[in-house]
């Protein structure tokens, strides 16, 4: 129940965050697209009408974005276009389709980028981010965020700041990382109070109380979430003042506190029935099934709400939450009597978690099995479902094991007893001592073996492991050292040809060009002839090819400039067939040589691929240095492929991720056939 809170308690804050900037009733929306005459203003009103109901009216919203975007492509706008497909990104986003919601904002992001407006370029990053998290790239998410910050401070942004160090302090507590969490949620908050946003105070302030809650602070954790409750009644925020109340019940129920915990919970409970926050209420349900289960032992009030939260799970197809609510009704159906049922329930339960690859909902399920099994008399079925059970648990010697495992035991030997003494009621009556004494020898004999069968098992699959890792870890230190030799041989090499290029060939054909130019001005007739002009011709181009080649093998740039320079002459060598710009953020001049060589490198191969195979009018290239980690990011708006078929075949991928590797760094690469290519390499510093 805890893991499913955490989650919950994020998804629920996001599913509201979007509609935060909005300040123009949707009733007055509505009045001014009835109004609209214009197509320009009809358009702006379509975004807007859907950025203020997305989070509420997610099916509408995303029939206003696409109407928005039909008329932004006809009408040529690409800002309109970029706002289009965020709204987009966010429907998908709030429907938990975070990979659609992906594609929408990397297209949004493109053409936001080419209208040079940093506010919706960088609205589009935080939206990233977010969707990043949603699927547990909390990496990406932070790095996602932090371009997004850059980016405001480089155009002096205010209004958006807010919103991305409340994206990294959720990705940080999600990692587990609080105090990080807390120090971007009061860095956030500070932003949120100097533009005078209550709505985002009121979400930070709820956002700090969550924190406060996993580090075990409980009273500043109710300090925080009471707070948020005022602001929200101000505010008349009917979501959120559920999701608050919601999150101060829960609290409470963190304590043991039932009576308050009731309390909350169930005011909470009236505003999203009200308002129909099916979200919301999945989790209500399944806290009013807990406290009626647990503290009042009514357990057919429990099994009502657990089946109302498989309800509202089912109708918006939240398959975690349904595997969770058909376990808790088993549990209820099994105190009432109804083993069957129970039966079927944990079964379903089980499916769905196998299907999602949910441990933690598939270990519940297991243990609701057993329990069934117990209930029925099947004592091996039984014995049987409590082992997977307590395969999935990190530690196999904990008191709750052992206890279970021994009920279990002596239950089925009872059974095997029981069946004796009615086949000889009168055998077993004289032997009662005798047999007795028997059993309870055959049990502990039986848990010793066990224990010591499975401790035994468990330092041999940890020598395993151990050994392994030991087998992977020279195996990796051999491809590094290779790894080395090959990068440090192939750039010693690149320089011995481009000196020999230069200074070889090169003066020998500035040489043949001087004598060449001597015999014309001996012989004036001959420098008149077609075929002198045309050989004179071609010697330039081949002295001007030698030396291009040779800089392109070790360009000058990077030498006396540094990398970002380096990349900069690179770029502008491409301008005639593709735009290509660079941007940099907080970036030294010069790094250290090795790296700026294999950094070169990897974007001059990026850049011939994006040549030679990407068809693209347009590519983005971005060097961006926050503390000891230099990322790259080159994008372009090509035709894309397919990643995992050139992986295999590509010479050029494998020679960049050689050198990535080599760096110790590392490389993510997004694309699809005709979606365009992103490649993100880090780099430690």
């Amino acid at each position: 129940m805890k893991e499913l809170r955490f989650i919950a308690t994020w998804w629920l804050l996001a599913a509201t965050f979007f509609g935060l900037s909005a300040q123009v009733t949707e009733a007055e929306l509505r009045a001014r697209l009835r109004e609209a005459t214009d197509e320009r203003v009809h358009l702006e009103v379509l975004l807007e009408l859907g950025q203020t109901i997305v989070a509420n009216k997610t099916e509408e919203a995303q029939r206003l974005f696409e109407e928005a975007l039909t008329a932004a492509q006809r009408q040529k706008d690409h800002l309109s276009i970029a706002k289009s497909y965020s709204g987009l990104g966010a429907v998908h986003s709030l429907q938990q389709q975070q990979a659609e919601a992906l594609q929408y904002l990397h297209t949004g992001l493109r053409y936001a980028r080419r209208t040079k407006d940093a506010e919706i370029e960088a609205r589009i990053l935080t939206q990233i981010s977010r969707s990043q998290r949603f699927i547990s790239q909390l990496d990406s998410a932070i790095f996602y965020s932090e371009v997004a910050l850059q980016l405001q401070e480089k155009a002096n942004i205010r209004t958006q700041v807010s919103n991305n160090y409340f994206e990294m302090g959720v990705a940080y507590d999600m990692k587990g990382e609080l105090d990080a969490a807390l120090e971007h949620f009061l860095q956030a908050l500070e932003a949120a109070e100097q533009s005078d946003n209550q709505a985002q105070i009121a979400l930070v302030i709820n956002s700090l109380g969550i924190v406060n809650r996993s580090a075990g602070n409980y009273e500043q954790a109710l300090s925080y979430y009471l707070r948020a409750k005022d602001l929200y009644m101000k505010l008349d925020n009917r979501r959120n003042l559920g999701n608050v109340l919601h999150n101060i019940g829960d609290l409470y129920l963190q304590q043991q506190d039932f009576a308050n915990g009731l309390d909350f919970t169930l005011q909470g409970k009236a505003i999203r029935e009200e308002i129909g926050d099916n979200y919301g209420l999945g989790y209500t349900y399944q806290n009013l099934a807990y406290i009626y289960f647990t503290e009042k032992e009514d357990f057919a009030t429990a099994f009502r709400y657990d089946s109302l939260a498989y309800e509202v799970r089912q109708k918006i197809g939240d398959r975690g939450g349904m595997s969770h609510s058909r376990t808790d009704m088993a549990w209820a159906a099994l105190k009432l009597g109804r083993t069957r049922a129970a039966n079927a329930y944990a079964t379903e339960a089980l499916q769905i978690a196998q299907e999602l690859g949910a441990r933690t909902a598939r270990r519940n399920a297991y243990r609701a099995l057993a329990q069934i099994a117990v209930q029925e008399r099947r004592f091996e079925t039984a014995f049987d479902w409590q082992r997977q059970y307590y395969e999935l648990k990190d530690s196999l010697f904990n008191e709750d094991k052992n206890k279970v495992v021994h009920e279990l035991q002596v239950q089925y030997e009872t059974a095997k007893k029981e069946q004796q003494i009615s086949e000889n009621q009168i055998l077993i009556e004289k032997r009662t001592l005798q047999r007795n004494g028997f059993i309870i020898v055959a049990v502990l004999s039986g848990l010793l073996a066990i224990s010591i069968f499975l401790s035994l098992r468990s330092r041999l699959r940890y020598h395993q492991r151990l050994q392994a890792q030991r087998i992977r870890e020279l195996e990796q230190a051999q491809k590094i050292v290779a790894l080395d030799a090959m990068v440090q041989g192939q750039e010693e090499e690149r320089r011995r040809v481009a000196k020999d290029l230069h200074d070889g060939l090169g003066g020998l054909l500035s040489s043949i060009k001087h004598h060449f130019r001597a015999v014309s001005e001996q012989n004036e007739a001959l420098g008149a002839l077609p075929v002198y002009q045309k050989t004179n011709a071609m010697l330039d181009e081949a002295h001007e090819e030698v030396r291009r080649i040779a800089h392109d093998m070790m360009p000058d740039a990077l030498a006396k400039l540094g990398l970002i320079a380096a990349i900069e002459d690179l770029a502008d060598s491409y301008q005639l067939s593709m735009q290509v710009s660079v941007q940099h953020f907080d970036c030294e001049k010069y790094f250290d040589k090795v790296l700026e060589v294999n950094l070169f490198r990897i974007v001059q191969e990026l850049l011939q691929n994006i040549a030679k195979h990407a068809r693209a009018t347009q590519v983005f290239i971005q060097l961006s240095q926050f503390d000891h980690t230099l990322t790259l990011t080159v994008e372009d708006n090509g035709v894309g492929f397919d990643y995992a078929q050139a992986s295999e075949s590509g010479l050029g991928l494998k020679n960049i991720a050689s050198r990535v590797a080599w760096l110790g760094g590392s490389m993510n690469i997004e694309t699809a056939p005709g979606k365009g290519v992103l490649t993100i390499i880090q780099t430690p510093l």
